[in-house]
């Protein structure tokens, strides 16, 4: 009996000091899926988000302007985005996009598009969400839910053959 005791109280207490550990694997599980779906997504825009009239010259530029018909590297990036990790795009507005989760996975995600018109051969991607915690453990002892997961790229125009 006493055996049994001791068993089901190493048990309980390993439990409690692998709950952190198996929380973080998870962190690094969802920062890589945000990293896969950034890069997809930045893929995507960069092969279609061209100005049609600038894919034959010498110099590629990125069209950022919302307004065009032409397909714009932004409104590319956030459908693939969207798609890539079941979110539902919301709005942009002063190039920040807005997404919501559709299956209550993620917390809501801010994509801020950092360009310069002088130089519209790149732009710098940030990924911004607060981490939805799985445990109250860690949840406890990091506080409110303030723990935020930032993903940044920078991505240059460039056309592959």
């Amino acid at each position: 009996m006493r055996n049994l005791a001791i068993a089901i109280l190493i048990i309980v207490v390993a439990s409690m000091l692998f709950q952190p550990f198996f929380e973080m694997v998870e962190i690094f599980a969802e920062k890589a899926q945000i990293d896969s779906a950034v890069e997809s997504a930045a893929k995507s825009a960069r092969l279609t988000g061209f100005k049609l009239s600038d894919i034959r010259d010498l110099e590629k530029k990125f069209n950022f302007d919302m307004d065009s018909e032409d397909e714009n590297f932004i409104s590319v990036f956030c459908d693939v985005f969207a798609a890539t990790l079941n979110l539902e795009f919301l709005y942009v507005i002063d190039n920040k996009a807005y997404f919501k989760s559709n299956n209550e996975r993620y917390n809501d995600f801010v994509v801020e598009f950092q360009y310069d018109k002088d130089y519209p051969d790149r732009c710098h991607v940030i990924v911004t969400t607060n981490y939805k915690f799985k445990r109250n453990y860690l949840k406890q002892f990091v506080g409110d839910n303030s723990f935020e997961l930032v993903r940044e790229r920078t991505l240059f125009a460039r056309m592959e053959n």
